[in-house]
C-alpha cells in the first residue's frame, strides 16, 4: 500500500480503536466552513523564489469522538479551493482531503492531508498539500502551516504556506448550541 494512502488509513483505524473502549464517549458531527488567508513562499522548478498571497475556503464535516473529560479526537472530509494569481492570470486550485486531530474545545491540533488539482501558468497541475492546523476557541481563530507540491507538464513547484482565519461553521454551531441551551 502506498504511504500516501496508508498513513491516513492507519491513523483513522488508530483513532477508532483508541476511542472504542470509552463507553461514555459520544459522536458529534460538526459542519466546518473555514476561510483562511496569508502568504506562501513558492519555489518553482525553474529556480528562483517568489512570495504570493495564499487563500483557502474549505467546507467539511468534522466528526468528534468526545469524552467526558472534554478531550476529543476528530476526523472528517473536506473540500475547498484556493485562488491563485500568477502575473495577470488568476486561477483556482481545488483541494480534496481530510482533517484528523485531537484536542479540547478551546484548542484542537489537526493534520490536514489533501489532493490539489487545478492550473498554474495555464498548465494543468496535480499535487499534494499537507499541514498542521491549530484551531482555538471553537473556531474563532485558525492558523495553518502547510507544504504544497504541484506537478504539471511544464511546471513543478513546492511552496510553504502560513495562513490564518476563522472556522465560521464551528462558530455557528457554538452559537446555535448556546442559544438553544445545549451548553458546551
Amino acid at each position: 500500500m502506498r504511504p500516501l494512502v496508508a498513513a491516513p488509513l492507519c491513523l483513522a483505524v488508530a483513532l477508532a480503536g483508541a476511542s472504542a473502549g470509552a463507553q461514555d464517549a459520544r459522536w458529534i458531527p460538526l459542519f466546518s466552513l473555514r476561510a483562511m488567508g496569508g502568504g506562501a513562499l513558492v519555489v518553482p522548478s525553474q529556480g528562483g523564489l517568489a512570495g504570493e498571497f495564499a487563500g483557502d475556503l474549505t467546507a467539511g464535516v468534522r466528526i468528534f469522538r468526545e469524552r467526558p473529560n472534554g478531550r476529543a479526537w476528530h476526523l472528517g472530509p473536506e473540500l475547498g479551493f484556493s485562488p491563485l494569481r500568477r502575473g495577470d492570470d488568476i486561477t483556482v486550485l481545488w483541494q480534496f482531503g481530510l482533517t484528523v486531530g485531537y484536542g479540547t474545545v478551546p484548542l484542537h491540533v489537526s493534520w490536514t492531508p489533501r489532493f490539489v488539482v487545478g492550473a498554474v501558468d495555464r498548465n494543468d497541475v496535480l499535487g499534494l498539500r499537507h499541514g498542521l492546523l491549530l484551531t482555538t476557541f471553537a473556531g474563532l481563530a485558525c492558523v495553518e502551516l502547510s507544504h504544497q507540491y504541484l506537478r504539471g507538464d511544464a511546471t513543478e513547484e513546492n511552496d510553504v504556506r502560513l495562513t490564518v482565519g476563522v472556522d465560521m461553521g464551528m462558530i455557528a454551531h457554538r452559537l446555535i448550541r448556546a442559544i438553544s441551551g445545549g451548553g458546551r
